[in-house]
């Protein structure tokens, strides 16, 4: 078992609906000025698209912005791969709901064994970080057990406004 993706939903927050309506009003500038200029590495995106996000968000920082560009090229750069399989025929990628990965270094998990708290600050300084707490079942608790052994590493997260994703990356085993 490679790599297992969790999902945990909550109750929608103001915080995380006004953060994520931002970073997905960048995410959709980002697909589009891609599919505009045939560009699909983030890094070339973000040197375009940054100015005019921090102009237009000047309270958002820069972390969640390069987070919200880097999805936009992740949605270009799979568009791009059912367009080239034939998997539709659509000219462009329909963005139903904004989505931004939570870097690493941005949030905390904590499991104690059976509640899973989630914490990441919208801005660097914030005094109030989003906290989320989770009782999850069974089975995600097992996985949750062998993280916390050390067995699988945590992935980024994707978060859209109601739901938070991390993924276990499990660790191959020594052959010994």
């Amino acid at each position: 078992m490679p790599t297992v993706c969790l999902r945990f939903r909550f109750p929608e927050q103001t915080k995380v609906r006004r953060l994520l309506e931002a970073c997905g009003s960048i995410l959709r500038q980002a697909v589009d000025y891609a599919l505009d200029h045939h560009k699909t590495a983030t890094f070339s995106i973000i040197q375009a698209l940054y100015a005019s996000c921090r102009a237009q968000y000047p309270d958002l920082p820069s972390a969640w912005i390069q987070s919200a560009v880097r999805a936009g090229a992740a949605v270009v750069h799979s568009f791009r791969n059912r367009q080239r399989r034939g998997k539709t025929q659509a000219e462009r990628p329909a963005l139903r709901r904004p989505f931004v990965y939570v870097r690493k270094d941005m949030f905390k998990m904590e499991w104690d064994g059976r509640t899973l708290t989630v914490t990441f600050p919208v801005t660097p300084r914030d005094p109030e970080a989003v906290v989320l707490s989770f009782r999850p079942h069974h089975g995600y608790a097992r996985l949750l057990d062998a993280w916390k052994a050390g067995k699988a590493t945590m992935g980024e997260p994707t978060l859209t406004p109601n739901s938070i994703r991390p993924s276990l990356i499990y660790r191959r085993r020594s052959s010994g």
